[in-house]
């Protein structure tokens, strides 16, 4: 009789505690989402390009290595 008892109290607190569970779990994510920077500063931050300038300078580096490599196979 006794150990009915327990069961029943036992299948009484599971759901309680499957419920509180996943209540920490959300409330832990919740606060990694309130202190993650704003999408916008993140865009801002990607959007680093180069300049005309910049962007001539490295296609013209690259073709100079291309053409030293090229002139290495060669030989």
């Amino acid at each position: 009789m006794h150990s009915s008892r327990v069961s029943r109290a036992v299948s009484r607190l599971v759901p309680f505690a499957v419920l509180a569970a996943a209540a920490l779990a959300v409330s832990g994510c919740s606060e990694g989402i309130a202190t993650a920077p704003p999408i916008s500063k993140l865009i801002r931050s990607y959007d680093d390009t180069l300049t005309k300038d910049q962007q001539q300078d490295v296609i013209s580096d690259l073709q100079n290595e291309a053409k030293q490599a090229e002139a290495q196979a060669k030989n």
